[in-house]
């Protein structure tokens, strides 16, 4: 077998500026972001019926660190809550090298699926096996139990682009996603997934 990485390493730059510019076209239309405040104490009560929603795009923010409390000890609770083996739940990964300044984003995300089933994940005590933000527990811990966020989200119209494969909408969310994620630098997250 002879393989042409030459080749195949153009082939895949075109798609990949093709989408990108795909992405850019999309993103001039999408509507402006909602936003919504909430507590933690109260996140699982939210009615989540107003987000019956697909193909999203949301970001988290803390709205109340302090000089008590800032970016940087959320990021170390975090941690050590993830490095005890003993929890029944998965948390997504910690990016203390973005509690810089002031910096309170604290999560940045997608879903093509229903945004409301997502957010159940995020904010009530639905499954242990996802990785999300799980503030259900996270509320208990002591330091935590007084967060307040806005959440900032939008559905991106691929129909209006004439965008009909699954997967193909898919990778146009992720990339919007990941713009998001560089610039905003989420405290917690991963990218390119």
């Amino acid at each position: 077998m002879k393989i042409d990485l030459k080749k195949e390493a153009e082939f895949y730059k075109a798609q990949v500026v093709e989408n990108l510019q795909l992405m850019c076209s999309v993103a001039e239309s999408i509507p402006p972001f909602q936003e919504m405040d909430f507590d933690i104490q109260t996140c699982d009560q939210i009615n989540f019926a107003h987000f019956e929603l697909t193909n999203v795009i949301y970001i988290l923010s803390i709205i109340n660190f302090s000089k008590d409390f800032n970016n940087v000890q959320f990021c170390e609770v975090i941690s050590k809550l993830k490095a005890t083996k003993s929890i029944k739940y998965k948390l997504p990964k910690v990016n203390i090298e973005h509690a810089v300044n002031e910096n309170s984003i604290l999560y940045v995300g997608k879903s093509s699926g229903l945004f409301s089933t997502r957010l159940k994940n995020h904010f009530c005590n639905i499954s242990g096996k996802t990785y999300s933000l799980q503030l259900f527990h996270l509320k208990s811990i002591k330091k935590l139990s007084q967060l307040k966020f806005t959440l900032y989200y939008t559905n991106v119209d691929f129909d209006k682009h004439g965008i009909t494969e699954h997967q193909h909408r898919k990778e146009l969310l992720e990339l919007l996603e990941t713009s998001l994620h560089h610039h905003y630098k989420p405290l917690l997250g991963r990218t390119g997934h």
